[in-house]
């Protein structure tokens, strides 16, 4: 299952990752714009502890992309997604999608 098929079985469901609007054979996928979260974040390793205090472990699921600040963008006070192309990281988000949407907090 690509991003685009994922976005839409679980958009009802969770408000996580962006929208994905277009898929290209999953290599190339059209999304919204969002300010990356890196811009409030003073360097990745805060980003990678607040996602380790979510999701614990299951983060070594799919390091390459829950462990990646550049996948993620700060939009309306929530945490947003944008690379959730493998299968690994959709099982993460099924699980704890919505606990990272709603626990996720910006450095003050």
């Amino acid at each position: 299952m690509n991003e685009l098929r994922f976005y839409r079985k679980e958009r009802h469901r969770l408000r996580l990752p962006k929208p994905t609007h277009l898929s290209f054979l999953g290599l190339l996928n059209v999304q919204e714009r969002a300010r990356n979260v890196l811009d409030w974040w003073e360097d990745a390793e805060k980003h990678n502890q607040e996602m380790y205090s979510i999701i614990g472990d299951e983060i070594n699921k799919d390091l390459h992309t829950l462990n990646e600040a550049n996948n993620f963008a700060w939009e309306n006070g929530h945490i947003r997604m944008f690379d959730y192309g493998s299968s690994k990281c959709r099982e993460v988000l099924e699980e704890y999608g919505e606990q990272i949407y709603e626990n996720y907090k910006r450095d003050q």
